[in-house]
């Protein structure tokens, strides 16, 4: 029987997807683009229900933790990474964060 995870997103994950849709609407004059931006988001995160270690796993690749946790991954949408942790107890993801490639993301390292 196939497990199905439950998508859990935090409150600055939701901030996160409001700044990117507000950002698009701002310097591009489309709500529709916005729109667009932020359902490619949720639609792509929508594959961790189905496969949550398809993003890679921050620690084994950089050697540092990210937001100071464990077992953080990261799975790239376009020019957006979607942060988030794996919680086999719930069968749950928990997504922290969607953050645009070009944003100083290095720093969450430690």
């Amino acid at each position: 029987m196939k497990i199905e995870f439950k998508l859990i997103f935090s409150e600055a994950s939701k901030r996160d997807l409001k700044q990117i849709h507000d950002y698009i609407v701002l310097n591009f004059f489309s709500e529709i683009s916005a729109r667009h931006k932020v359902d490619l988001l949720l639609k792509g995160s929508e594959i961790l229900q189905d496969i949550p270690e398809l993003g890679f796993d921050v620690y084994q690749k950089t050697g540092k933790k990210f937001l100071g946790l464990d077992h953080i991954r990261i799975l790239v949408i376009e020019n957006y990474l979607v942060v988030y942790q794996i919680d086999f107890e719930k069968n749950g993801v928990n997504i922290f964060r969607f953050l645009n490639v070009k944003t100083d993301y290095l720093r969450y390292l430690r």
